[in-house]
């Protein structure tokens, strides 16, 4: 029961999103969509989540940082009819506008809900749609309170388990630990995938009682994972024990850079056909420019070498430290 739970969730999310802007035919594309919802099994819809996308003219990426458009406030609005009544959120994960335009989308939310269900069935509060003031309050009450679980997960002073209800099988501090590990095991789920080759070099222990150090001096301040373990060769360079082999802040930077040059954005290069026609007066004050992602690494060891068996799933060779720092 709970794999086919997962499987229907999870391939409603994705597969809605993809009818929604797959075909051109505004009709087409409605029928595949509520076709789509008829076929769910109503007693296995806890919750809605609307929210907004990114289109690139090729994909749809599920980003949380735009507006709801029109086609999902119908999809929406036919779910209910098949659904009835749900819970519902709207999720807004970055490029959060004033909190006025996240008040309209609610509003939206309940318009359509007290069109389309019964008045019996509506479970909003009295004036709240119509209370600006109440909105404010809500809000701050509710920014007040991610402040202090976030708090709580960089180990700040919070009382945040004063707000969690005990269960008679688990204690107030035992439910607010899950949260916590699960936070933990994210930042380390990433650190893991920034630094793989660097991951295999140290084996498990060592590379987890790496990623609690980093984790404890160097506490997330970014809305992006992309950048949060940026600072792993400064400490891997500066705190024992590890700043004992110097072999591991190399590698480290070895890893960022290739993952830099990965994401970096595409550009121009420049062939031998260009340079021909360059007229020879202008080669005077010509100017290149590298690709943002070049990175000159200083090393004293040959950690490259180390990388490079690393990569190709080989045996690494012991350390040395060369004579010559090399670049």
């Amino acid at each position: 029961m709970s794999y086919n739970l997962i499987n229907k969730v999870i391939f409603y999310i994705l597969v809605t999103r993809k009818f929604i802007h797959k075909n051109n035919s505004s009709l087409h594309r409605i029928e595949k969509e509520r076709d789509y919802v008829d076929g769910i099994d109503s007693d296995l819809v806890m919750q809605f989540h609307l929210a907004g996308h990114s289109y690139n003219g090729e994909m749809i990426i599920d980003t949380h940082d735009h507006d709801v458009c029109h086609s999902i406030w119908k999809l929406y609005e036919y779910a209910l009819q098949r659904f009835s009544v749900v819970s519902t959120m709207i999720e807004r994960d970055d490029n959060i506008p004033e909190f006025a335009e996240l008040w309209q989308e609610l509003t939206i939310t309940e318009k359509i809900a007290a069109n389309t269900l019964p008045p019996e069935q509506l479970k909003i509060t009295a004036n709240h749609s119509k209370s600006h003031d109440a909105g404010w309050r809500l809000m701050n009450d509710l920014r007040d309170l991610q402040q202090n679980f976030m708090h709580y997960l960089l180990r700040k002073p919070s009382d945040m388990v004063e707000h969690i209800e005990s269960t008679p099988v688990m204690s107030e501090s035992d439910r607010l630990d899950i949260y916590g590990s699960a936070y933990n095991l994210r930042l380390k789920e990433a650190i893991t995938t920034d630094y793989d080759k660097l991951h295999g070099y140290l084996g498990d222990e060592q590379f987890d009682q790496l990623m609690d150090c980093y984790i404890e001096k160097y506490p997330s301040h970014t809305t992006n994972l992309r950048y949060f373990s940026i600072n792993m060769s400064d400490l891997l360079q500066e705190q024992a024990p590890f700043n004992q082999f110097p072999v591991l802040a190399e590698l480290a930077r070895i890893e960022f850079s290739f993952a830099n040059s990965f994401d970096a954005e595409n550009t121009y290069i420049t062939t031998i056909n260009d340079l021909a026609v360059i007229d020879p007066e202008q080669w005077a004050t010509l100017q290149f420019e590298f690709q943002k992602s070049v990175a000159l690494l200083t090393i004293n060891t040959n950690s490259f070498a180390i990388w490079k068996a690393l990569a190709n799933e080989e045996t690494p060779p012991k350390v040395e430290h060369l004579e010559i720092a090399a670049n």
